[in-house]
């Protein structure tokens, strides 16, 4: 996500190798627990935004579109407070700011999306339980209630954005 002012100085990117080649700026997450964001995904295929390279994401090789660009990507860490504040401003494309933060903007315009249908890579969440616990049932049955619950959540709470924002639907469908 990026705002109308960012893009209108900086220029939007059409395709994902225009990241690279029109020198953009991503705003990335940095949180000591979440799993920081290193590439954007798109179907079958991975860009590396640190390389500038696109490749297939099954068979981790470098595509027919994996040449380096010319310019070059900048990344800024930030928090989702701060990262949100930043897209707002201007300073950056955000990459992975949540909803919650941003669903009011994108539907105010002062928020638009960028490269519809890339996004970086979803990442797992994990419940762990100490050992001597590890028997109950109880445990075991809220695990796949919350495992669940959480898949259909998501599902709802972001494909009715990527509805809104046109994201094409194969690049959500499997998620």
């Amino acid at each position: 996500m990026a705002s109308p002012a960012y893009l209108a100085k900086r220029g939007e990117p059409k395709i994902i190798s225009d990241l690279n080649d029109q020198g953009h700026t991503l705003l990335l997450k940095r949180k000591p627990f979440y799993p920081e964001a290193e590439d954007l995904v798109y179907g079958d295929f991975i860009y590396d935004f640190y390389t500038g390279q696109l490749r297939k994401l099954k068979d981790n090789k470098e595509g027919a579109f994996g040449k380096k660009g010319a310019g070059k990507v900048t990344t800024k860490f930030v928090g989702d407070q701060s990262g949100y504040i930043s897209a707002l401003s201007g300073e950056g494309i955000a990459v992975d700011l949540p909803l919650s933060f941003i669903k009011r903007d994108l539907m105010g315009g002062s928020l638009v999306p960028v490269l519809k249908g890339w996004k970086r890579k979803p990442w797992s969440r994990n419940l762990v339980v100490h050992n001597e616990n590890s028997h109950w049932e109880e445990l075991h049955t809220f695990a796949r209630w919350f495992q669940l619950h959480e898949r259909i959540d998501s599902h709802q709470r972001w494909n009715e954005m990527y509805q809104f924002c046109e994201v094409p639907e194969e690049a959500y469908a499997n998620f």
